[in-house]
């Protein structure tokens, strides 16, 4: 399934046009001591044995010696060795005949004469010909029309970032996976930013994923193969002592011997968090687009936290929601000013610029699944709740104002929302479902309630996320619970064409 996605900024892609990316194979230090401490640990833990049971295990392993030719008998060597040994195996290349061999069969005036010293020289190789190293290496070269989209894959027993790239070719695309990162935990938001804690100068395609873990991570686009993020926001600290093992003992008198247990994971007693982090899974990321290195992050704690990418470390921290925090957003306008709802059926917009807490709040009928602020109209915004409504708020009207409008959109849960970035699409709306359906609504700009323009299953099974690109060209892409990423051009539909001419 694909649980989240979003489009990373035009202007951090073409950034990185016609450069090739790093190869970043990187092994953390601190994962290595963590191994290394266990494998110690695992020598050191032991369980009794009865001797019936350790003459078991010596007839296993004299089984096992002689299936590999071994046999012991004070110390002396197998025939195997001996008759090894008679084949001189080490001067098997030196001999004359096999060069004679190959120099009349393959003939030339000189010995080995067919040998050429570089591919130039052989009339049967073409120099000009790409290999396929170089191709795969061209493929992973942006260009400045691509579109770079993230999305969290999760399978059964494994989950990743996959990050696609879509190819403009103007009335047609292509769409292909990039590069994929595999994750710690299951992936529940994802964020783009341009922005590097290791390196704040350079624009950069970076993104930020949060994980049923109470940790943060943030990822270098422009490496590949990577095996650690460029940083983590909050977590665990050091995992803490584990518990010594018992001592072998004595039981009636019994001779004992100890031996080895299998290596096999142990869970640490102590897991220390870091200051300032969240203490449970990561729901929603806002990626703030007027100050690069401020991150938001609503959790199942029931938190929001703001974060700065500098100093890795939380700034500020909003405990006004009485529950899961499950969507996070920073205002178009006001680059202060959030949104965040959560599953207490409650938005509230805080201020940070306030020293008080200077949170206003909404109540709603239903648990928030999405949150979003209208582009067009950046005093109101947009929810959707489980029972599958989609409502609109003016926050010039005051907390626990009604909504302009409220419509029962889907039949079930609506778990996203977008709106079309394009002025010539003001007011294009996107809702995907847990019924399988991605529709389109026309919001107008009347006030009136949002008219259906069309509605479509595109076979993603039920729908998880529906994004619409932040450029101009209305591009939506739709992931649910088949585990496939769709890019949607909605301009090949005849209603939207009808409904939006210049779009």
């Amino acid at each position: 399934m694909i649980s989240c996605s979003a489009w990373v900024a035009r202007e951090a892609v073409a950034a990185q046009a016609g450069k090739k990316p790093l190869k970043g194979v990187q092994v953390d230090e601190e994962l290595l001591k963590g191994l290394e401490i266990e494998n110690e640990q695992d020598e050191d833990s032991w369980e009794e044995v009865t001797d019936e049971e350790q003459e078991a295990d010596d007839v296993m392993e004299e089984v096992e010696d002689r299936r590999k030719g071994k046999k012991k008998r004070g110390g002396a060597s197998t025939g195997m060795e001996d008759g090894m040994a008679e084949l001189n195996m080490d001067a098997y290349d030196d001999e004359d005949d096999e060069k004679a061999f190959v120099t009349s069969v393959y003939g030339g005036k000189r010995p080995g004469g067919a040998f050429y010293r570089s591919s130039k020289e052989d009339p049967y190789m073409i120099d000009e010909e790409a290999s396929s190293d170089s191709e795969d290496e061209n493929d992973m070269v942006l260009r400045a029309t691509d579109h770079m989209i993230l999305a969290a894959k999760n399978e059964e027993d494994l989950s990743q970032l996959e990050v696609w790239v879509y190819e403009d070719f103007g009335d047609e695309g292509n769409l292909y996976v990039h590069q994929d990162i595999v994750l710690p935990a299951f992936a529940l938001c994802v964020a783009a930013g341009d922005l590097d804690p290791r390196d704040t100068s350079p624009r950069k395609p970076m993104c930020a994923i949060g994980t049923f873990d109470p940790e943060i991570e943030i990822w270098d686009l422009t490496t590949v193969d990577s095996l650690q993020p460029a940083a983590v926001l909050g977590g665990y600290d050091d995992e803490g002592e584990l518990g010594a093992a018992d001592p072998p003992q004595q039981d009636g008198g019994k001779k004992k011997k100890k031996k080895k247990k299998k290596k096999k994971s142990k869970m640490p007693e102590r897991r220390n968090l870091k200051e300032g982090s969240h203490s449970d899974s990561v729901l929603s990321l806002a990626w703030n687009w007027e100050y690069r290195n401020v991150l938001a992050s609503g959790s199942a704690d029931k938190t929001l936290k703001v974060w700065d990418l500098e100093s890795l470390k939380c700034v500020n921290t909003l405990t006004h929601h009485e529950d899961k925090v499950q969507a996070v957003t920073w205002n178009p306008t006001e680059s202060q000013v959030i949104a965040s709802g959560g599953f207490d059926r409650a938005v509230y917009l805080s201020d940070l610029r306030s020293s008080g807490s200077g949170s206003v709040k909404w109540a709603l009928r239903s648990d928030v699944e999405a949150l979003i602020w209208d582009l067009h109209e950046p005093t109101s915004f947009l929810v959707s709740g489980e029972d599958g409504t989609v409502a609109k708020y003016d926050t010039r009207m005051g907390g626990g104002s009604d909504p302009v409008w409220s419509i029962a959109a889907h039949d079930k849960a609506c778990c996203d929302l977008s709106l079309c970035a394009s002025p010539r699409g003001r007011g294009l709306l996107a809702t995907g479902s847990l019924d399988k359906s991605v529709k389109l609504w026309d919001l107008g700009v009347g006030g009136g309630e949002p008219e259906l323009i069309l509605s479509k299953k595109l076979k993603t099974g039920p729908v998880f996320t529906t994004t619409f690109t932040s450029e101009a060209k209305p591009l939506l892409a739709v992931g649910g619970a088949k585990g496939e990423l769709l890019v949607w051009d909605v301009r090949s539909e005849e209603s939207v064409v009808k409904k939006y001419p210049d779009l």
